[in-house]
């Protein structure tokens, strides 16, 4: 396409489209795009991401905002400044990676999955042994063991 007067560069506009889940506010969302031209403006949802990128020869890594960013299918366009003739020719269809690194929650501590170990030890008498255990909120419990010596 060209500006309504012609007298500003030629721009070619690529269009695209990556679907999300839904993203937590641990989640990061980086888009990694290679070069579409002489230099490129990105587009997200119809929001300006970056304006004028210039050629970067191991491409771009950009950090997608969540408030850019929809659950399902959102809309990629790129506006790019062809690239000048005996320019490295990149002829490779895949220019984007989109990459979702999930965020582990907030940490806490869990010791036997709710469980508990329990070693018990005897002096030399035998006799009965009784462990008791409580927990607010839970009914207790009581184990008896006959220790034989």
């Amino acid at each position: 396409c060209r500006r309504g007067d012609n007298s500003g560069p030629q721009r070619t506009i690529f269009r695209g489209h990556f679907s999300l889940p839904e993203i937590s506010d641990n989640d990061t969302v980086n888009l990694y795009i290679n070069d579409f031209g002489e230099n490129q403006s990105v587009y997200v949802n119809g929001k300006l991401i970056l304006k004028d990128m210039p050629v970067k020869q191991e491409g771009h890594r950009i950090s997608l905002s969540k408030e850019y960013l929809v659950s399902g299918k959102n809309l990629l366009a790129v506006v790019a400044t062809p690239e000048q003739r005996g320019s490295r020719g990149r002829g490779e269809m895949n220019r984007g990676t989109v990459q979702i690194i999930t965020g582990v929650g907030p940490w806490r501590r869990k010791v036997f999955n709710g469980l508990a170990q329990v070693i018990l030890q005897s002096d030399t008498k035998s006799g009965e042994v009784a462990l008791k255990a409580s927990s607010p909120g839970l009914s207790g419990a009581e184990l008896k063991l006959q220790v034989v010596k």
